[in-house]
């Protein structure tokens, strides 16, 4: 988790409980150990590279299946995020759900010498993938059709634009909308082909700071 947690966790556990199976044991994928939020639950199987027993990137389809699994604050590590799916799709039982979220942007990420990128820093370096010959988080997020038209998007878009190749752009948001669907991001077509969304929810909370960001979570059914 990270410094936004008291802004979002009230959402988290509220969707949560809701929708993950307390009855079986959990993959907890991106946990080290029982936390505040994992505390929900009484049965739980712990994912993470601290523990030497998952890599985001490595070949994991294959291993325990569950009928819930939940990956939160990790998919941002992906290099593939529709290899990310298809492992978790692998991975859970038939009718299982995935709970996982994605977060974008930010003014607080990283900036090129123009301003705001939609990259961020992991060990010194941006994220995988590239947009105008930059790396960048964009690869790492699975945003349906219903999240790009969002008001959450919307606000993100509009805090963008005020920086770097959007300045002068007539209509900022339809260019910033066309280029995340231009390039090879997860989108309703690649989730709906694995999964039924059962719940989606996009949001921008703005903590005291004035830090910006998009976050979207999504409870997936496997198919």
């Amino acid at each position: 988790m990270g410094k936004t947690d008291k802004y979002i966790n009230p959402t988290y556990k509220k969707i949560a409980k809701k929708y993950v199976d307390d009855g079986s044991v959990i993959g907890m994928f991106g946990f080290t150990k029982k936390d505040k939020f994992s505390k929900l639950w009484r049965k739980m199987d712990f994912y993470d590279l601290r523990l030497s027993n998952w890599d985001i990137n490595s070949d994991w389809k294959d291993g325990k299946t569950y009928k819930s699994i939940i990956c939160l604050r990790t998919s941002g590590f992906a290099k593939n995020v529709l290899n990310l799916l298809d492992s978790f799709y692998d991975r859970l039982k038939t009718g299982g759900v995935l709970l996982v979220d994605w977060s974008l942007g930010s003014e607080h990420y990283p900036r090129d010498i123009e301003g705001v990128t939609w990259g961020w820093s992991f060990e010194g370096e941006r994220s995988y993938g590239k947009y105008n010959g930059k790396k960048c988080f964009l690869y790492s997020s699975c945003l349906t059709d219903d999240c790009l038209k969002s008001k959450p998007f919307f606000d993100l878009c509009y805090r963008s634009s005020r920086y770097g190749q959007y300045r002068g752009v007539k209509d900022w948001a339809k260019q910033i909308r066309s280029e995340f669907m231009s390039h090879e991001i997860g989108s309703n077509k690649d989730i709906l082909d694995r999964f039924e969304i059962l719940h989606e929810k996009n949001w921008t909370p703005i903590h005291k700071n004035g830090r910006f960001q998009l976050y979207t979570i999504q409870v997936l059914k496997k198919r």
